[in-house]
């Protein structure tokens, strides 16, 4: 659960979750935005599900302000696989811009960082400033092969980039996950 917020300002608090079930013996993942009520019901007011044909789920959802203009952007990072095999799944980051009364349909931008070949994997990721602008970048942690941290920027177009990648030599040899943080 990320949050809460009141994007919308109008005083009822707002969240965002990554949540999974099973459809049909399938299971699947999202993204949902909930706004709460003066009752304290949680009302669904945006949701994202992986693409028809995309074997993957979310790893999960931030609220950032990625551009500098005071609002902040949703970012989901998912692992997916573009042609169904599981041997191959790639992380790849979306963001979502916040209009005056939700997210857009459509991703703002999003980046596949696999290479196509190998099994990459996504473990969790972080936003933070890392050069004191005004706007926040995102830490991304890569499983095997890769096994490190990958520091994601917008360009000057609005497009997601990578702009270090970190692989220390003490992790390029081992089993298990790799996790990063950003303290901010």
């Amino acid at each position: 659960m990320e949050g809460t917020f009141d994007l919308d300002g109008d005083g009822q608090y707002e969240f965002a979750s990554v949540e999974f079930d099973r459809i049909n013996g399938h299971s699947i993942s999202m993204i949902r935005y909930y706004e709460i009520d003066i009752d304290g019901f949680q009302n669904l007011t945006w949701e994202l599900e992986l693409p028809d044909g995309l074997l993957g789920s979310f790893v999960g959802v931030r609220l950032a302000d990625l551009v500098g203009d005071g609002v902040p952007e949703l970012i989901a990072v998912a692992n997916l696989s573009e042609n169904g095999d599981e041997t191959i799944l790639q992380p790849i980051i979306f963001y979502y811009k916040w209009h005056d009364d939700g997210f857009g349909e459509t991703p703002a931008g999003f980046l596949n960082l696999g290479d196509e070949k190998y099994f990459v994997r996504c473990n969790n990721f972080d936003v933070f400033n890392l050069d004191n602008d005004d706007d926040q970048e995102i830490l991304l942690s890569l499983g095997s092969p890769l096994r490190g941290l990958s520091l994601i920027d917008l360009d000057e177009e609005g497009n997601l980039t990578m702009i270090e990648r970190l692989e220390p030599s003490a992790l390029k040899t081992g089993i298990g996950f790799v996790y990063g943080v950003a303290l901010d």
